[in-house]
């Protein structure tokens, strides 16, 4: 589905819950699949999943953040990713 949506639709966005099943990996088909910086990255997971957390950042997510943190920042982040100010 996301391979579709990424050729026939202007995705500027991605929000990945690192928890879910195919979210980490999510991170990668956008990165090999877009030029660089066309699609932005913004991973979710539990503070104590550091792992995780390093390896999208790794994968090439924009922004890592805990669970806590993308709770408090969900209204700027998608006023940010939706090209407001």
């Amino acid at each position: 589905m996301l391979r579709d949506r990424l050729g026939d639709s202007p995705v500027r966005a991605l929000i990945v819950d690192l928890e879910s099943a195919d979210g980490p990996g999510l991170i990668g088909v956008v990165r090999s699949l877009t030029p660089p910086g066309s699609v932005r990255v913004v991973a979710f997971g539990p503070h104590v999943a550091t792992e995780a957390l390093m390896d999208a950042r790794a994968a090439g997510a924009d922004s890592v953040m805990t669970r806590g943190a993308f709770s408090a920042r969900l209204a700027d982040l998608i006023r940010v990713l939706g090209g407001q100010s």
